[in-house]
């Protein structure tokens, strides 16, 4: 009478219930006596990254469960990347807050912009704490934003693609602490216009004007740079003109070129 063999391979060991979450182990199986049979075939399923949110609570218990508790930190976190404002009592402790961020799971990196109580700051780290809010809230991509901070007042201006966006920088601001007031003067530039668009309209406002001959003037639009050239006995009238063609919306500049008659 032969005898068959018995032999089982551990894959891994399994958790209790309660225990935690399930390693993925792919399949667990017992062979015997070349019979295979399922234990589990759960599928793999990778473990998904913190979101923002959890990253922001994560840092937010930390910091508030120290003593004290640094209950006057900003928390502001954009794909895993965390920005830290606000006032702490002692320079140990903004070290403290940088240390305990980064031992909160799914931080990539961290920009401590803490302040210490003692030490007021200066108009200029204030500046730079705003430019970084706005930063980390993708406004300055793409867009054209002065700061300016002057006694805790800080003055927005430049130009944005929309009125959300105008909102929105006034709004992060508004978050930098010990920020007393904003003073928005952010303008929302209008859509691109093509060069021929322009041209057009240039073209209808010359037309209106009785000193000037459109059969002896060159008009010119190139990147919203637009030329005229026209002759001499015409000069004045021309300049008249390109003050009022530099309001054309995409005009960038208007010159004025006079071409000499050969006698």
């Amino acid at each position: 009478m032969s005898t068959r063999s018995t032999r089982t391979w551990r894959i891994a060991a399994m958790p209790r219930q309660g225990s935690g979450p399930r390693p993925c182990i792919g399949a667990v199986a017992v062979v015997a006596l070349a019979l295979w049979t399922a234990v589990d075939a759960a599928p793999c399923r990778a473990l998904e990254p913190p979101s923002d949110e959890q990253i922001t609570a994560g840092v937010t218990r930390r910091l508030t469960e120290q003593t004290p508790p640094l209950d006057r930190v900003l928390v502001r976190v954009d794909h895993g990347h965390v920005l830290l404002s606000g006032l702490v009592p002692t320079a140990k402790m903004k070290t403290l807050a940088t240390q305990e961020t980064l031992s909160v799971p799914g931080v990539q990196s961290i920009a401590n912009n803490l302040w210490i109580e003692t030490e007021p700051p200066t108009d200029q780290q204030m500046m730079l704490a705003v430019q970084e809010a706005l930063q980390l809230g993708r406004l300055t991509p793409g867009n054209n934003i002065i700061v300016q901070v002057s006694e805790r007042v800080v003055t927005l201006a430049g130009t944005v693609g929309s009125e959300a966006q105008r909102a929105d920088a006034f709004r992060l601001a508004q978050t930098v602490p010990l920020v007393e007031d904003v003073h928005n003067q952010i303008e929302v530039a209008g859509p691109a216009r093509s060069d021929p668009d322009i041209a057009n309209e240039a073209e209808t406002i010359l037309r209106l004007s009785p000193d000037i001959s459109l059969g002896r003037l060159v008009l010119r639009v190139v990147n919203g740079l637009m030329t005229l050239e026209g002759p001499a006995e015409q000069r004045e009238a021309l300049t008249t003109a390109a003050a009022q063609l530099r309001t054309i919306q995409g005009v960038r500049d208007v010159q004025v070129k006079v071409i000499d008659q050969a006698p």
